[in-house]
């Protein structure tokens, strides 16, 4: 067992993003040296913030993901429409076991929902 934590972070999520997100992100690379992150979202919006911080590339990953969620939409017809977005992206990767944890300060309503279709429980926080 890794004693490493993967922890996927929405960097499309909430009214501050992706700034706010990835500098998050990189704060807690930066202080704790057990914790990879994996970043969910536009690539080059991603990679556009990233430029503007030093750390440990080996302990962050980039996931493309297309789309992004309002915070207007309706949490169903939101994930039903957008399967590539942040947040559908990132809880299916631990949902599939290749990370630990996802948090995001994204729409509650699409993070309930999107963590109420699945069967077994897995750690998600949402600010």
């Amino acid at each position: 067992m890794s004693d490493i934590i993967k922890v996927v972070v929405d960097a499309m999520g909430g009214d501050n993003a992706p700034q706010a997100p990835i500098k998050g992100a990189i704060d807690a690379v930066n202080e704790n040296d057990k914790i990879h992150v994996v970043l969910v979202g536009r690539t080059d919006d991603i990679n556009t913030e990233l430029a503007k911080y030093k750390y440990d590339k080996e302990r962050v990953t980039i996931v493309h993901a297309d789309d992004v969620i309002g915070f207007d939409e309706p949490p169903v017809m939101a994930i039903r429409k957008k399967k590539n977005s942040s947040i559908v992206v990132g809880m299916n990767l631990v949902k599939h076991g290749e990370a630990d944890a996802f948090v995001s300060a994204g729409s509650t309503g699409c993070i309930g929902r999107e963590y109420r279709s699945h069967t077994c429980w897995w750690p998600v926080c949402c600010g």
